[in-house]
């Protein structure tokens, strides 16, 4: 549950960089960061360093960098996560209902009461 958690929480933060920081650096504001990909957007659109507009786009900016920690924390709780009882699919319906719970706890935490 720690990695669903913190996948939620990374989600906000996401989120919170794409809507709440308006006023923030070139990292930080989604509105704009998405630009740092390109070496001089829009007069120039090649990359700005290498891989900076596939593999290491996560680089560039927050909004970029925090869906990477998101996936990856999403990938940890999946290969992690181990099914009990007799009765699995039971359990894994159960199991899905309070992980998607956790996440949004992580998400509100970040996106509504930490980063508003």
């Amino acid at each position: 549950m720690a990695f669903t958690f913190l996948g939620g929480m990374s989600d906000g933060v996401r989120d919170a960089s794409l809507f709440h920081f308006y006023d923030a650096n070139d990292w930080w504001n989604g509105q704009e960061s998405w630009k740092n990909k390109y070496a001089d957007y829009p007069n120039d659109m090649s990359s700005a360093y290498f891989g900076s507009k596939n593999i290491l786009v996560w680089t560039t900016d927050a909004p970029h960098f925090f869906n990477m920690l998101t996936h990856q924390f999403n990938s940890f709780a999946l290969v992690t996560y181990r099914p009990s009882g007799s009765d699995k699919f039971l359990h894994i319906c159960r199991d899905a209902v309070i992980m998607n719970i956790t996440r949004q706890a992580g998400h509100t935490l970040m996106y509504k009461l930490i980063l508003k």
